[in-house]
């Protein structure tokens, strides 16, 4: 899961906190997981705008500001990864079971790689 973990957060931690753990994914994006390890959503540099834009404290854990909807996959299937990230313009997508445990993200990056190798590139 070492791959994981740099996209990864706790519902506890601020958004400042996850704005440097963004920051430092290159992904936009984080996947939100609470104190069981469970995926609870997914935090973006949009979420980010809008509480800053609500005058929302950066000290305020995620737990209180994050959405309970999010996108996601069952399976790691780069097709449907590439739709998802056509249709919404998503950069990061958590894949889980049906516990809602994660077990693997899949990046736009990922897509682009996926995206060349078919294409001979």
């Amino acid at each position: 899961m070492d791959k994981v973990t740099k996209f990864c957060v706790n519902d506890k931690n601020t958004i400042k906190e996850t704005i440097s753990v963004i920051q430092g994914n290159f992904s936009r994006c984080v996947v939100v997981l609470n104190e069981n390890k469970k995926v609870v959503g997914v935090f973006s540099e949009g979420d980010v705008l809008r509480t800053i834009l609500q005058n929302i404290d950066l000290h305020t854990p995620l737990k209180k500001v994050i959405s309970p909807s999010f996108l996601y996959l069952k399976e790691k299937n780069m097709s449907k990864a590439y739709e998802l990230i056509k249709k919404y313009g998503i950069t990061l997508i958590p894949v889980i079971d049906d516990s809602f445990n994660l077990k693997e993200v899949i990046t736009i990056f990922d897509v682009m790689k996926h995206l060349e190798f078919i294409n001979g590139k």
